[in-house]
Parts: C-alpha cells; sequence; structure tokens
C-alpha cells in the first residue's frame, strides 16, 4: 500500500512505533529459535560427554576431551563440564567469567554474585539449575538470573544445566551454559549454534563403530 502526501506528526510517531514493535517482535522470534538451537546442542554434548566418566582408556578421554573443548570454544556462549561435585573439569572463556572453579550453589565465594528469584521470592541455592542437574533433573532451556560483576554491574543471563551420565546411567557430571537471551537472536550467533547443531548431529557417537575406526 502507498501512503499519499506527506505524513504529519501523529502519523509519523504511529508509524514509528508499529516498526519498533515488529522489529521487537521479529528480535524475539530469532533469539527464541537461537535458544532452542542452543538447548538441542547442550543436551547432544551431554550425551557425548558421559564417555569421559565411564573407564575409557586415557588416550580416548583425551580425544574426546580435546573434541568437547574445540566445541564448547566455538560456541557464542558460556559453556562448560563440572565432574561429579561440581568442579569444572572443561570450559570455554566466556563460561570461566561467571563461573571460575565450581557450580555457584556449591562456591560460598561465588553465592553473593547471583540473583535468582521466582514470583515467590528468592530461590535457594538448592533450586539452581547446576544443582538440579546434580540430582539428575535438566534445567533446558535456562533460566532467568542475575550476575553481579566485580564493580557491581548486573546482567541479566539465563543458565541452563543437563546432567552428563556414565554407562550405568549415574549422574557423572553436568554440561551448563551462561547466556543472554537477546544475543542468542544475533544473525552471526543463530548462525553459528545451527552449525555446530548439524555438526554434532553428523559425528558418530563415543562407542559407535565410525567412531572407533
Amino acid at each position: 500500500m502507498r501512503l499519499e502526501g506527506e505524513l504529519d506528526d501523529a502519523q509519523r510517531r504511529t508509524i514509528s512505533g508499529l516498526l519498533a514493535e515488529e522489529e521487537a517482535k521479529l528480535g524475539r522470534l530469532k533469539a527464541a529459535a537461537g535458544e532452542r538451537d542452543l538447548s538441542a546442542l547442550i543436551d547432544i554434548l551431554a550425551q557425548r560427554a558421559g564417555i569421559l566418566f565411564d573407564g575409557a582408556s586415557p588416550a580416548s578421554i583425551e580425544s574426546h576431551q580435546s573434541r568437547l573443548s574445540a566445541t564448547f570454544d566455538q560456541v557464542p556462549v558460556g559453556m562448560g563440564l563440572t565432574d561429579g561435585d561440581g568442579k569444572l573439569v572443561l570450559a570455554n572463556d566466556r563460561m570461566r567469567r561467571f563461573v571460575p572453579s565450581e557450580i555457584p550453589s556449591r562456591d560460598p565465594e561465588r553465592l553473593r554474585r547471583w540473583r535468582l528469584e521466582t514470583r515467590d521470592g528468592p530461590l535457594s541455592p538448592f533450586r539452581w539449575p547446576g544443582a538440579r542437574a546434580l540430582r539428575g533433573e535438566p534445567v533446558n532451556p535456562g533460566i532467568e538470573s542475575i550476575f553481579i560483576a566485580d564493580d557491581g554491574h548486573e546482567t541479566a543471563v539465563r543458565v541452563a544445566a543437563v546432567p552428563v551420565r556414565d554407562g550405568g546411567a549415574r549422574v557423572a557430571g553436568v554440561i551448563a551454559a551462561v547466556y543472554e537471551l537477546e544475543a542468542l537472536g544475533r544473525d552471526e550467533t543463530l548462525q553459528c549454534i545451527s552449525v555446530l547443531v548439524a555438526e554434532e548431529m553428523g559425528k558418530p557417537f563415543p562407542g559407535d563403530a565410525a567412531d572407533l575406526a
């Protein structure tokens, strides 16, 4: 439809408002798509990481750690792997900004850096994502959290955590991710995560014949 004549101030404000609403809606849709892909990636990596706790040979563990670490470094969000005590085994630099050594719910020095709230008030660390995942409960996609930096600056992020199980189906660790939802809607981030999901889905799982060849 073509608009005839010049627009007055009220019409311009109306059109600008409508355009802003559409842009915001598109941003939310893209962020949701990015979060869906990220959730799929976390689930895949959690399945792959089980071999690291399953009595594999040192050479096999080293090989799979190297692969997992390389994937972490490509992910444009904070991502890491913990052991069954919640201590970091592998992590990218983005993750270490938020979680230097172990999940916050088990680190008294880091508890004060995080604030997780629900409609009913502050969430007990017992119910934080990492703690839940260590009890076998996946939290994916993540839940809203506030991270407080050294200078007091607060950043709204989401935290996801998925249990990693060994061959006996026991929880041996956790794959965790920290991310800003809005950032997942950026075109380059969307493409990167989508490519990583496709690559991981195309790889043989540990123990497959192709993986052992």
